[in-house]
């Protein structure tokens, strides 16, 4: 099964998570960001803010990645090569050698071609990259925008 959003259930997280994203005016409002008090209440905001802005956070993190591959024109290359080659694919058989192959052993073999592509582009640096500058932003923000207590709801007493 091909990553794409033909898929319907791929089509729908994504459309779920659009809806999700907060405005960005109220994830960059630096009047909320403050110094937690307490270790317990650092816990609660990092957890709340994590529940609150994870698809802003998911957008971010997507950005910082297509930063990182247009800022690296070999890993453009590297990574366009990869999908012509997968859309050739699957667009129509190839025969290899004369020979009929199924199309995971089609698959195997624009992996091995692509792989040392990647390696010379420096896939694992942009990705690795893009995994601790977008973590660090999120842990930051998470850290220290402040979010109000859910107020407990009231008990009744007899």
């Amino acid at each position: 099964m091909a990553l794409s959003l033909r898929n319907p259930v791929a089509r729908e997280w994504v459309a779920h998570q659009r809806e999700k994203v907060r405005p960005w005016s109220e994830f960059l409002d630096f009047s909320s960001f403050r110094k937690p008090e307490s270790p317990q209440e650092l816990k609660r905001i990092f957890l709340k803010n994590i529940e609150v802005y994870h698809a802003n956070y998911m957008v971010l993190t997507t950005l910082l990645l297509v930063y990182a591959i247009v800022t690296s024109p070999l890993l453009l290359i590297a990574i366009s090569v990869f999908f012509v080659m997968m859309n050739l694919i699957e667009q129509k058989g190839q025969k290899i050698l004369g020979r009929d192959l199924p199309i995971h052993q089609q698959f195997a073999i624009s992996s091995v071609i692509s792989g040392p592509l990647f390696f010379l582009a420096s896939a694992g640096h942009a990705l690795f990259w893009t995994l601790g500058a977008s973590s660090f932003v999120i842990a930051i923000h998470a850290l220290s925008r402040y979010q109000e207590p859910e107020p407990t709801p009231p008990t009744e007493t007899v």
